[in-house]
């Protein structure tokens, strides 16, 4: 009977144990990131852009992903506090799509909500011009003084 190689020496034509249990746990965590970075994209729909992932090699010469982001538009939509209320909306949820959401998913949410409470102020202050009897281009301007968040 062969005894099998010690864990730190490949067998004739492969990887050790220790190696195959470095890739079985690479791959796990490029499909655990991919699935995540994709509940992003899909929830934040038009304003996410395609993931970026970081990479690294494993010991059977191919590439795994280990990290990785999607760009959103967190960006007001200028003089439209509804469209900017649908929007952060979608923003937020695109942020907290996936099971697991990271603290810089979490953040990206909040700057999203507080610019949705600034956005439905602006909504407030446009209906209660308009009831206070302003022109059509004071309660824009009343609406329009209400989204100045910056991150």
């Amino acid at each position: 009977m062969e005894t099998p190689p010690p864990e730190n020496e490949t067998p004739a034509g492969g990887l050790s144990d220790a190696e195959r249990d470095a890739v079985d746990r690479m791959a796990d965590r490029d499909r655990d990131v991919r699935a995540h970075e994709m509940a992003h994209v899909i929830a934040g729909r038009p304003w996410a852009g395609p993931p970026v992932y970081m990479y690294q090699m494993g010991p059977d010469g191919r590439r795994y992903v280990i990290g990785g982001f999607v760009p959103i538009d967190v960006t007001e939509v200028k003089g439209d506090p509804q469209a900017t209320v649908y929007k952060m909306r979608v923003v937020s949820d695109a942020a907290l799509a996936p099971p697991d959401p990271s603290a810089a998913d979490r953040r990206v949410a909040a700057i999203a909500q507080a610019k949705l409470q600034e956005a439905l102020a602006a909504i407030s202050s446009q209906s209660r011009a308009i009831r206070e009897g302003a022109s059509p281009e004071e309660a824009d301007a009343a609406a329009a003084s209400g989204l100045n968040i910056r991150i």
